[in-house]
């Protein structure tokens, strides 16, 4: 459910596919007090009877709530023994309850809740480990291609006989019967990759110190000396007849490694020299790095600089209407808020302003009471471009303008507190 209104919609389906698959009717339905949850006339037409908690005892709910309790502790050791990326919490969610539901309990007599719904023993040999690496085999009209796909898996779809799969490559969810497993190799867990496995990757963790790696990688394996570039010393004799160029796997073309720290091999002195730098650009270079931006108020307020830029961020939010000072109503939560510093440097690299903004914390806002949609309307560089090439192509004349505080004059429906 994208919202809480979704439920609307959601909880009347849910009771026709109980009637249609196993021929039963839902006599009654324990809740809280969820707006969202009282469906009266629902409940009227189908005769049946609503029990409700007392407000704030959700101790009167226990059966749902230990449920709760449970699926979410399966989930996490999931999202935890896999390191899969949060935004898939849903899929270690359906997971959780894909497997408990297939676990025996001693509440039913050591049966599992899928033998007693549908009459069947479940088959473990489907079962696979959550966030594993796999590889899915090339479709008909892909069997040109010479290598199959590198997924993670991420659970079993409802309605499908096959694995849910995300591509490492292209990020792309996909459905699939046909799927080699390597259940020992987690891609988002860098100690079960090896270094021969690792550079396959789209999705590396954090940059470490790889030059013992690399050397030791160098003199471990007769093959992969057989794969290296050959060294500047020798660069005809071992190299084969073949002067077919070599094209770069796709994966590599759009991915940057940032703060490596591989220094030995190829240091960039022997490339680059400074020297051949004009001075213009090197007076820029070293305007923007002699300046250091703060990232707490604590280090902010030490300059007097920032604490004018706090004070012009405030005046600017009182004078727009931003908010109002009030006291925090019962049963609403407050959203937290920091300040974000940055230094605006001019086009030789000199400061133009420092400025400081006063932001929420939009990760603690909860999805259809604090939001429902998000959205920046912020022109794309490809609209940027046809504009510019349209003014070129008719001669025209284009005008620049910059707004302060722009994001200050839009009006906000929800009502937030911080």
């Amino acid at each position: 459910m994208k919202s809480k209104s979704d439920v609307l919609t959601i909880f009347p389906d849910f009771i026709q596919m109980i009637e249609t698959q196993y021929n039963a009717r839902i006599k009654s339905v324990r809740s809280d007090n969820a707006h969202e949850l009282k469906f009266t006339d629902l409940y009227l037409a189908r005769g049946i009877v609503a029990y409700h908690s007392c407000p704030e005892t959700p101790q009167q709910n226990s059966v749902v709530e230990r449920k709760h309790q449970h699926i979410l502790n399966v989930a996490r050791s999931l999202l935890f023994q896999s390191r899969v990326p949060l935004e898939h919490w849903g899929d270690c969610v359906l997971t959780a309850v894909y497997l408990i539901n297939r676990l025996p309990t001693p509440v039913l007599e050591n049966k599992t809740p899928f033998e007693l719904l549908t009459k069947k023993i479940p088959d473990y040999s489907f079962l696979r480990a959550f966030g594993c690496l796999c590889y899915v085999s090339t479709s008909t009209k892909h069997r040109h291609k010479f290598r199959a796909k590198a997924c993670v898996f991420l659970g079993y779809p409802s309605g499908f006989k096959g694995y849910k799969l995300l591509d490492l490559e292209s990020n792309i969810i996909s459905v699939s019967r046909h799927v080699i497993f390597h259940e020992d190799i987690f891609p988002f867990i860098s100690s079960t990759l090896t270094e021969e496995t690792r550079a396959f990757f789209p999705h590396l963790p954090s940059p470490a110190n790889h030059d013992e790696s690399l050397h030791s990688a160098h003199s471990s394996s007769d093959t992969l000396q057989r794969t290296e570039v050959i060294s500047s010393e020798n660069p005809l004799h071992s190299a084969s007849n073949s002067r077919r160029p070599t094209k770069l796997p796709a994966h590599l073309q759009d991915y940057y490694l940032n703060n490596t720290s591989f220094t030995t091999p190829y240091p960039i002195s022997k490339f680059l020299s400074y020297n051949k730098l004009s001075i213009s650009f090197c007076s820029f270079i070293q305007n923007i790095t002699l300046t250091t931006e703060p990232r707490t108020y604590s280090e902010a307020k030490k300059w007097l600089v920032w604490c004018d830029a706090i004070g012009e961020e405030l005046n600017v939010m009182e004078r727009t209407g931003t908010w109002l000072i009030c006291s925090l109503p019962p049963g609403k939560k407050a959203i937290g808020c920091r300040y974000v510093f940055k230094i605006k440097h001019n086009a030789d690299g000199t400061i133009e302003r420092y400025k400081a903004r006063l932001v929420a914390k939009g990760y603690t806002q909860e999805e259809g009471v604090d939001f429902v949609d998000t959205f920046s309307p912020v022109a794309k560089l490809t609209t940027i471009r046809i504009l510019l090439g349209i003014a070129a192509k008719l001669n025209w004349h284009l005008t620049q303008l910059d707004i302060s505080n722009a994001f200050l004059n839009g009006d906000l429906e929800e009502e937030i507190y911080m």
